[in-house]
């Protein structure tokens, strides 16, 4: 999207095309028409919608998508975006167990956890968290479209959410990954393996939902447990034994898939934590280690192509360690280039501009990119300098105030320098 953000209202229409009578918004797949996706209740996908919406609505200031009058429900009904969006949402919120979070039901992030919740009792804290997270970037939406009433109701629910998740999926170093049908919670310290989910100590950061004191405790759970030479693992240590009340993931061989593999689109989202805390020089680590020509990289070991990303490397519990996965698929490349592009250049849209907040790691003296706004080509240079303290910036040679390119800024092409001191 921040190279070609047209495309962006075409897929939240799609998405919001397949919600149900009661507002459910399944998986679905339009690259394919016709073709039937499974009937599974995974929760996940309404939580993406709002959150895309918000950022694009963030980098291009387009209101018309909300307003959109679509089919849903099979053609039986006529709904806005906004309305499909909204009811996606609130169909989360009214599907929650009985600790305050949202149902596991056929699984969350991960397909293969699809028994933990089958029998509608199991919750996940994932979904939960994602919902806080796209509610925290939605409801400013809301808000800035003159939907304050709903805005001041989604606001009291992050709250009731986020208290949920810290009293129920807190393990006193880490976060869990669920609580299962039986009521039973999984990934503890507690447990025999499986132990450390570097997904959901990403997703606590990356929703708010950990407290700095928690943060901490979370970040040194993920150094000592999932933190490895290959790339930082999914588990910290794989399922080594069969679970079967929770799904297929802890029957997949350990160090594999999402057994414990570094499973890249998690690895790219605890990489943008680690620029989140201030850690660039780890987020640095993380992305050099997801590429098979990263330095120190054995494409004989790999058996890779050199420039890909694959879905994931064999982590250390595998019978070939650092070797490349199965499958070609992987989402981890569009997180790669959002990291680098809003965290380590710093250049994220806003919905009053592009706001410049770059996060060099230590050994980065210079930079350079070009990114697309709003219809111009802004071309961004970089540069450390102790001598100064903070950051100064110009566009084409005069001060910019605030680190913001303004929203309403004439079309056209800008060299803008950004000077980085202590």
């Amino acid at each position: 999207m921040i190279f070609d953000p047209k495309w962006m209202p075409f897929w939240i229409e799609q998405t919001c095309r397949a919600a149900r009578e009661d507002g459910f918004l399944p998986r679905c797949s339009a690259r394919v028409p016709g073709l039937p996706f499974p009937d599974q209740r995974h929760p996940d996908i309404a939580t993406w919608t709002a959150f895309c919406a918000a950022r694009y609505f963030a980098e291009t200031g387009d209101r018309s998508l909300f307003s959109k009058t679509i089919e849903v429900a099979g053609g039986t009904k006529k709904t806005t975006i906004l309305d499909a969006i909204v009811s996606g949402l609130q169909w989360l919120l009214d599907h929650r167990g009985s600790h305050g979070m949202v149902l596991f039901l056929d699984g969350d992030w991960s397909d293969p956890l699809e028994e933990a919740g089958k029998l509608g009792i199991g919750e996940s804290p994932w979904t939960t968290m994602a919902l806080i997270n796209a509610l925290n970037n939605f409801v400013p939406v809301l808000r800035k479209i003159g939907s304050v009433d709903l805005a001041d109701t989604f606001g009291a629910e992050i709250t009731k959410l986020t208290g949920a998740v810290n009293s129920s999926a807190w393990d006193g170093n880490w976060y869990i990954r669920g609580i299962d049908d039986s009521g039973k919670p999984f990934s503890t310290a507690s447990d025999p393996d499986g132990n450390v989910s570097l997904l959901m100590q990403a997703w606590a950061v990356l929703s708010g939902v950990s407290s700095p004191e928690r943060t901490k405790l979370l970040v040194a759970a993920v150094d000592k447990n999932n933190k490895t030479s290959i790339g930082p693992i999914l588990y910290g240590p794989p399922f080594l034994k069969q679970r079967p009340w929770i799904g297929r993931e802890t029957a997949k061989m350990p160090g594999t898939c999402v057994n414990g593999s570094v499973y890249l689109h998690v690895s790219m989202m605890w990489s943008m934590v680690e620029f989140i805390l201030g850690r660039p020089d780890q987020g640095l680590e993380v992305l050099h280690q997801s590429l098979a020509l990263s330095e120190g990289g054995d494409l004989n070991k790999r058996k890779a192509i050199p420039l890909w990303m694959p879905n994931y490397w064999h982590g250390p519990h595998s019978q070939t360690p650092g070797q490349v996965g199965e499958t070609m698929t992987s989402a981890g490349p569009p997180w790669f280039i959002v990291i680098m592009f809003e965290y380590v250049f710093g250049l994220k849209a806003e919905f009053d501009g592009l706001r410049i907040q770059p996060c060099f790691p230590s050994t980065w003296q210079t930079g350079s990119c070009q990114r697309p706004y709003r219809g111009s080509m802004l071309n961004f240079e970089f540069n450390r300098d102790s001598s100064i303290k903070g950051i100064v910036v110009t566009m084409d040679g005069k001060a910019l105030e605030k680190q913001l390119i303004p929203s309403d800024l004439k079309m056209g092409s800008y060299n803008i320098k950004v000077i980085i001191g202590n």
